[in-house]
């Protein structure tokens, strides 16, 4: 269904493309014969240019310009329809597992976070490039904090997953809102450096311009009535020119940041235009729309003004505009002033505006997700300190593997818990944790789950998986590890609750100092405000902790030992019987 959505709207759009095409040629050669025939209707006419006959060119000319307009529109519709059939040609190819064209996010990779590295959050084929859609630099960046910093209220979870849910059956819109070109700007850095600097002159913080104005006009009233000398009139007309020149470094820097702050602003004015004709309904995206669109506060409205001050600036462009509008009207000085307070009035919210956006863009590339992936559930949140459970799973799999081939699995972790998962080599144990971890972010995020049904608690999540040694650093794998379970220990000290995840614990060492080293720090970690999943090939590690039920739980991935191995993949209670090195490594001395 999905997929056939996607080839529908790329055929209807190849339509429409073709038929702008033609409609294009047909107005190239009316622009043509219309440009032809006013030539020749000129040269008929000449030089008799003030008869009747004048009107056939005339007109032939204002044909010129409309289907000149009419060209412009086609080619501006075919434009767009090339960028939505490219849209749709890109959710066809991630259906097929090519997410190539999409940014993967790697500018984000922190190897000190707490769970992003191994959970692939960032990177090539990551959890990020695969949702990431976002047309704007500010919606990067808040797709990645979504990923990275997971929400502490449940209240946020639910707006995201409305507006999400919303956003997913507004496929059309979406679209349209992907065809606007990727948007990286200095907006708010340059607002805050060019709001700093003020106008300290009295010309802009008196009413002396709006004084002297007037009583130029008055003058130029008296004067035309023949009540004063047109010399009384002159001398104020000077006056005005003589202090418009005392703001001339002052205009062309207010000119220069006006022309700046436009030029950064018109980036984001597709975008506000396509989000300002809906009207949305979950309680999310109509806050993101008051604060994009309130009435005391609009970026519309902000970008129309600053580009009214901008023509503004244009029209008195020559040197004849110039004198007449700056002695008449003081011109120069009453444009800053107007920019000073547009300033004043929109500077302070131009950073809630591109979060909006940001928000908003971040959105609708989890909607996507949402979307093509029908088969996946929302997550049901369950506030921490209401739960006795941290994660309660049904038909989980991971969402890097396509559902036809994965083997989802059940899963509950209670409160206060820790689950010892054992099995042999390449039995499902690290592709389990992994989706356990990336299903929490997924569910925190507000996006769909692979998941027939997932209810979770909102803790933090940490996790080590990944440890690698630093020869540039002098770390060896060891120390790294140790640094990463100290990072964790002070992880757990900082926050009420939070969902550990290991994988094989101490593997940089030998097997009994492993054992006694896990044991006294899984001991360690069990007495804080923690639950935790636990992989390890150390089945004496299991047994140690069996008789504590209340407290642990053994679960194993087993295989079957024979001919050949087999994998099932399903997580089952109990420790695991069967191991597979000894096994594997037999059958290759003996091959070779």
């Amino acid at each position: 269904m999905v997929r056939k959505s996607y080839s529908e709207r790329i055929e209807r759009f190849r339509v429409e493309e073709k038929r702008n095409r033609r409609h294009s040629l047909s107005y190239l050669w009316l622009k043509l014969i219309v440009f032809i025939a006013c030539g020749f209707a000129l040269y008929a006419i000449h030089p008799n240019y003030a008869s009747p006959w004048i009107a056939i060119p005339i007109i032939l000319f204002v044909a010129y310009v409309v289907f000149f307009i009419l060209d412009a529109e086609c080619c501006s519709r075919v434009k767009i329809l090339r960028k939505k059939i490219e849209v749709c040609s890109h959710e066809l190819a991630a259906l097929d597992g090519d997410f190539s064209a999409f940014a993967d996010g790697k500018e984000y990779i922190d190897s000190q976070h707490p769970f992003s590295i191994d959970l692939d959050i960032f990177g090539k084929d990551s959890l990020y490039q695969r949702i990431n859609r976002t047309i704007t630099q500010y919606g990067s960046d808040a797709l990645a904090r979504k990923m990275m910093s997971l929400p502490d209220c449940k209240d946020a979870v639910i707006q995201n997953q409305e507006a999400i849910k919303e956003l997913a059956d507004m496929l059309d819109w979406r679209i349209d809102f992907l065809t606007v070109d990727y948007t990286v700007s200095n907006l708010d850095g340059l607002s805050q450096h060019i709001g700093k600097q003020k106008y300290s002159s009295l010309f802009f913080t008196t009413y002396i311009p709006y004084l002297s104005v007037i009583i130029t006009m008055i003058c130029l009233i008296l004067c035309f009535c023949g009540i004063i000398s047109w010399k009384v009139f002159g001398l104020f007309f000077m006056l005005q020119l003589v202090f418009t020149s005392f703001v001339s470094k002052l205009q062309k820097k207010a000119n220069l940041h006006i022309n700046v702050l436009h030029k950064e602003y018109t980036g984001y004015l597709n975008v506000l235009q396509t989000i300002h004709r809906i009207a949305f309904k979950s309680a999310k995206l109509k806050s993101l729309c008051n604060d994009l669109f309130g009435d005391k506060n609009s970026s519309m409205a902000a970008f129309k003004k600053l580009s009214t001050l901008l023509n503004l600036f244009d029209i008195r462009g020559s040197e004849v505009m110039y004198i007449l509008l700056n002695g008449l009207f003081l011109f120069d000085i009453l444009i800053i002033k107007e920019f000073a307070k547009w300033k004043e009035s929109n500077i302070p919210h131009i950073d809630k505006w591109l979060q909006a956006i940001g928000e908003m863009d971040a959105l609708v590339s989890l909607s996507f997700y949402a979307y093509n992936h029908p088969k996946n559930h929302y997550a049901e949140i369950v506030e921490e300190d209401k739960s006795e459970g941290v994660i309660a799973a049904k038909n989980v799999y991971h969402p890097f593997l396509e559902s036809e081939k994965s083997v989802p699995n059940d899963f509950v972790l209670k409160k206060n818990n820790v689950a010892i998962i054992t099995g042999a080599n390449m039995a499902g144990k690290s592709t389990f944790l992994r989706t356990v971890g990336i299903s929490y972010v997924l569910a925190c995020t507000g996006a769909p789950v692979c998941a027939s049904h997932f209810k979770c608690s909102l803790v933090s999540l940490f996790s080590s998986m990944r440890t690698t040694d630093n020869l540039c650093n002098n770390v060896s794998y060891f120390h790294a590890e140790l640094l990463r379970l100290k990072q964790l220990a002070e992880h757990l000290e900082q926050h009420p609750h939070t969902l550990v995840i290991l994988d094989e614990i101490l593997k940089g060492t030998n097997s009994k100092d492993k054992l006694n080293g896990s044991m006294l720090f899984l001991d360690f970690v069990s007495r804080k405000n923690m639950s935790g999943i636990i992989a390890t090939h150390d089945l004496e590690l299991a047994q140690q902790y069996a008789a504590q039920k209340e407290k642990y739980k053994n679960y194993c991935f087993e295989i079957e030992l024979s001919d050949e191995i087999s994998y099932s993949y399903k997580i089952s209670e109990g420790i695991a019987r069967n191991l597979n090195a000894t096994y594997l490594l037999k059958k290759m001395v003996v091959a070779s």
